[in-house]
């Protein structure tokens, strides 16, 4: 009799799960929500003499507006430039440093770091950071660090897959 209630226990138990698995599997799919690392900055750059960095901040969404802080420092940590902007949805907003305009530093480069903080903005989520190295005389862009690089594959296609 034990043995009876058991099995009938162990068969109700494994239809409960079954049919939790099953339900769980129906659902449809969400939107994954990530939350951005703390390595998920901007890479250190060097500019030269005839070169100008734009930190740009784009707001991808389709929601308010967010006030950010942009600031371009120095190896030393020393503050080259700095900002404030209200970044529109669908806007992109940005901050200049030429390297022509940095007085009393020996050498032609100097290496930067870039900071983008968020003054109180609802949705930080849908803001993208990339910096950019362009020549001042062609206005050409030398180097392009885009915002989003994880999952890049810089590996070309292999031969015949095009």
């Amino acid at each position: 009799m034990k043995t009876q209630i058991a099995r009938t226990q162990f068969i109700k138990w494994t239809i409960a799960i079954i049919t939790a698995v099953a339900i769980w599997g129906e659902r449809p799919a969400t939107r994954v929500l990530a939350i951005q690392d703390s390595e998920d900055k901007p890479s250190p750059l060097s500019i030269a003499l005839g070169q100008s960095l734009y930190l740009n901040v784009s707001n991808t969404g389709r929601g308010d507006p967010i006030p950010v802080e942009m600031v371009i420092l120095d190896d030393e940590g020393n503050r080259l430039a700095r900002a404030t902007h209200l970044v529109l949805p669908r806007h992109t907003e940005a901050l200049v440093l030429n390297r022509d305009d940095i007085p009393g530093r020996e050498g032609s480069r100097v290496l930067t770091r870039a900071e983008v903080n968020s003054l109180g903005g609802p949705d930080t989520r849908s803001l993208v950071v990339s910096q950019e190295v362009v020549d001042n005389e062609t206005q050409r862009t030398m180097i392009l660090h885009p915002g989003i690089s994880k999952g890049f594959n810089p590996q070309p296609d292999p031969p015949g897959i095009r």
